[in-house]
Order: structure tokens, then sequence, then C-alpha cells
């Protein structure tokens, strides 16, 4: 049975994103203007360097709206469900979510809803991730948990990096869509976005 990502969970999309992620306030587009990225649409697979096995399936969502209260569900809004397999052909129970995808300049982002945690005194809030999809190859960028950090810290992004000691603990950024779209355009996007978080799927047929 899927299930949709839990409160306490760090989400696995495709089991390699970095064991702690910065958190948004806001996604990078009003899911009400959102439109689908149909070339995300379909199977795809990576496989890990310890065997591990990643299988990520986009499609539409059809039920579940991301603006809190909204009666219907935006016609930009995509889902994935991720299933891994491990060496040992053991597979991880089937994660499912929500996301909306929006260009800037000549970068896709999807930004990837984390519903809310009221016990843990928590809104809803969302994960970005950058991409491009080449043909039958779709690369990922997971965004950067310690730059995330430190442009807070340097007052180039709103929010709060809490550290303990030179630990950094937990990213939450409040700049708004526009605030955020213009700092990836004036090089942030590289920043938050490094060569080292690149992982690359292939199209399954």
């Amino acid at each position: 049975m899927s299930r949709r990502i839990g409160p306490l969970a760090l989400i696995a999309l495709v089991a390699v994103l970095p064991s702690c992620v910065s958190e948004f306030e806001q996604p990078l587009v009003d899911p009400a203007q959102a439109q689908l990225d149909t070339l995300l649409s379909g199977n795809w697979t990576v496989k890990q360097a310890n065997g591990s096995v990643q299988t990520l399936m986009i499609g539409i969502e059809p039920n579940a709206p991301i603006t809190p209260g909204a009666e219907a569900v935006e016609p930009g809004t995509a889902k994935f469900v991720m299933v891994s397999r491990e060496p040992d052909n053991k597979l991880g129970d089937p994660l499912t979510m929500r996301f909306v995808s929006t260009t800037i300049g000549n970068q896709s982002y999807a930004s990837l809803v984390v519903p809310a945690d009221p016990e843990h005194g928590k809104s809803q809030r969302y994960w970005l991730v950058k991409y491009r999809v080449s043909g039958d190859q779709l690369t990922t960028w997971y965004c950067d948990f310690e730059a995330t950090g430190r442009m807070i810290e340097a007052g180039r992004l709103r929010g709060k990096a809490v550290r303990e000691g030179a630990n950094l603990k937990s990213v939450w950024v409040t700049d708004s869509a526009d605030s955020l779209a213009k700092f990836l355009q004036d090089g942030g996007d590289a920043i938050l976005f490094p060569e080292a978080g690149k992982v690359v799927y292939q199209r399954m047929h």
C-alpha cells in the first residue's frame, strides 16, 4: 500500500536526498498558476553505488489539491511514486509526493509538497528540486542544505538557520516566490543546486 510522506520522513526521492533538507514556506510558483511539465511523465530509474535501484513514476495528481482549503485539484498538480529495490531484492514501501513545476530563466524546478504536521507545529511546506529532461534522461539537482543555511546567515535569503555549535540543524526559508526567483537568477541557482547534488535517471520503456 502506498503512503504519502509522513511528518518525520525525510523523503527518499530515489533515496538519494541528503540527510537534512532545506524547507521553504512558499513554492516557486502559485499552484493555481502552475502548468504540467509533460516531459516528466513516465517511469524513470537509477542504480545507486550500493546496488539499490530506485524507480520513479511521475504522472498527474487526480485527487488532492495543493492549496490548503481548495475544493479541486489545481490543473498543474503532478505526483510521483517512488519504489526502492535493495541489493537483497527487498522492496521498500512505495512513497508518494505531490509537486508543481515552474521554469525560471532556462532552468526548471519542482516544488515538492510536505504536508502540515500540527503535532509538531509545522504548516505545509516545500522542498525544491532542480531538474532537466533531455530525451530519455532526467537529471535532478537537490537543494544544498548547508548552502541554503549560509545564504540565510549572509542575508541573501530570508528565513531562519538553526545551528548547534557549528552543526546546521534546520533551515527554514520564508522568501516569496518572486524573491526566490530573483535570487536564483542572480547566481543563487549555482549556489543552491551544485553539481555534487546531481542524480541522473533513465527513462524506462
